[in-house]
């Protein structure tokens, strides 16, 4: 009966050691293909809707960026970064 629990156990050691090996070579994998696609960190934007996301890419992008809902057909609204 003690056999039987202690091959029980190796198998659970083994499986647990396969999964994390798994699991290290697809993140490694995943990794190197982002970085030979050339992903961007960001990518700069003109213009937003949300003024708390234009106001917060004009503060990241150090440029004004365009508040597109609150636009009228004669005023045009855009989210300055702040100077310090």
């Amino acid at each position: 009966m003690l056999g039987n629990s202690v091959r029980g156990l190796r198998w659970a050691i083994a499986a647990i050691v396969l999964l994390v090996v798994a699991t290290v070579v697809v993140a490694v994998r995943g990794a190197d293909m982002a970085t030979q696609v050339g992903v961007d960190p960001y990518r700069p934007i003109t213009e937003a809707a949300d003024p708390g996301v234009a106001f917060a890419a004009a503060k990241r992008q150090n440029q004004p960026i365009a508040v597109t809902s609150m636009f009228t057909p004669t005023r045009k609204v855009s989210a300055q970064p702040r100077t310090p």
